[in-house]
């Protein structure tokens, strides 16, 4: 399956939770209380990023792992994508 970025805003936006790898490093993206959305090293359980669940593709696109955009590790095909997981 090819998974972009336009999928992964389109999913957040409507409440999915997506889980995937980068730079060997697990992270995932959830809905807490239906409020907000977290980022965060799932290996560690470090706090990347907190937003709105229902954000617009711009903020999601300026969300930074490390020095590179949520939206470049999508677009450019940057995660492993053995790991991709969409719930």
């Amino acid at each position: 399956m090819t998974y972009d970025f336009d999928m992964l805003a389109s999913d957040l936006a409507t409440g999915r939770e997506i889980e995937f790898e980068f730079n060997n490093t697990k992270y995932s993206i959830t809905c807490f209380e239906n409020r907000t959305k977290i980022l965060f090293d799932d290996s560690n359980q470090i706090l990347i990023h907190e937003f709105k669940c229902l954000s617009d593709k711009n903020e999601l696109s300026s969300i930074l792992i490390g020095t590179t955009t949520l939206e470049s590790i999508f677009r450019d095909k940057l995660y492993d994508t053995t790991t991709l997981y969409v719930l």
